[in-house]
């Protein structure tokens, strides 16, 4: 029987065309590893530029006490042991990070939550681009002693008697180092290699804060730190150099960077400062004073010294650098996803 000029094969046919899933449903995606983590990732630099836990609440300030704690216990006795005693307690507080955090996201149902909310506290930028913005406030409206007790928060130096333009360079040296270690470092660690290895460098480089070298407590018993973290951190400052180049300088004043960074007593840390001073176009380095003993460091960049329109400067690069690693971040995530769905 014909049913309206199409018989009822023909019918039926059409019927399992419009049931076929290869044709009308969606192909499902399963996401790499990475793309995973750089979503996560993505989420966690949105977080920073709205919100930031008050450091009065953070759980470093825990970590650091417990650090403190223990270091007055062990830190004794001769040059030897110091050093020696310093390696153990970095072994031993890495080792219960890294234990508390995996049992917590072994017990975790939603363990892709726990990670972006440790990754929330381990990256952070706004804190410091806040107390630079408050020492140069303080230093246009005149008031240096404010401005020298708000650069003790973010430096180690002696800043007592600073002048304005100590305190200008001071200030100029401390935000970016202290970014790569607060916030481009973890991003740099975290997109390679994931969390574990993120917190582990995080504590480390966490501690060679608490344990610097250029204090006479810690001369010997952060030095073991004080390495591992230079080690952690070089390339996070030669990827930064390099943006910091290609976004304001030329290839010409890296080659120069290059050279100059390797008169530094870290060449990292030196490579960073020395391509800031060129793009800056002012000198930076020379001598500094921790606990009353002065040391001299070489000179970087040009021999025009900073003033305090260059913290303004300072602090639109580094903000700058923030937004084209996080551009990178979602062009790199998008190819990521992209290819995920290729395969």
């Amino acid at each position: 029987m014909a049913m309206d000029g199409m018989t009822l094969f023909e019918a039926l046919n059409m019927s399992d065309l419009f049931h076929q899933p290869s044709l009308f449903s969606q192909q499902k995606i399963v996401l790499s590893d990475f793309s995973v983590r750089a979503l996560q990732l993505l989420t966690v630099l949105l977080l920073d530029k709205f919100i930031t836990l008050p450091s009065s609440y953070h759980p470093a300030l825990l970590f650091k006490y417990l650090a403190g704690q223990l270091t007055h216990k062990v830190n004794r006795r001769s040059v030897s042991h110091q050093k020696m005693a310093g390696t153990i307690l970095l072994i031993l507080l890495v080792a219960l990070v890294l234990g508390v955090t995996w049992a917590l996201m072994s017990f975790a149902v939603a363990s892709w939550f726990y990670e972006i909310i440790l990754l929330w506290l381990m990256i952070s930028s706004r804190p410091l681009f806040n107390k630079t913005s408050a020492i140069e406030r303080s230093l246009a409206r005149g008031h240096k002693l404010l401005a020298r007790e708000q650069l003790q928060n973010i430096c180690l130096r002696d800043t007592s008697s600073l002048s304005n333009v100590g305190i200008v360079k001071a200030t100029i040296e401390a935000l970016p180092q202290r970014l790569a270690i607060a916030y481009f470092n973890p991003i740099v660690i975290y997109a390679c290699v994931g969390i574990y290895p993120t917190i582990a460098a995080v504590t480390v480089t966490a501690l060679a804060q608490h344990w610097n070298p250029k204090l006479s407590n810690f001369r010997h018993f952060g030095r073991a730190a004080s390495y591992l973290s230079q080690l952690i951190c070089l390339p996070c400052h030669s990827l930064m150099s390099l943006n910091i180049v290609l976004l304001f300088g030329t290839v010409n004043a890296l080659n120069q960077s290059v050279k100059l960074a390797k008169q530094w007593h870290r060449f990292g840390n030196g490579l960073l400062l020395s391509t800031t001073a060129l793009v800056l176009n002012c000198q930076l380095g020379g001598a500094v004073i921790y606990q009353n003993i002065k040391i001299r460091r070489p000179t970087l960049g040009c021999s025009e010294q900073p003033n305090i329109n260059n913290i303004a400067n300072i602090i639109r690069i580094c903000q700058q650098l923030a937004n084209s690693w996080l551009l990178i971040l979602i062009a790199v995530l998008l190819t990521s996803l992209a290819l995920d769905g290729l395969t």
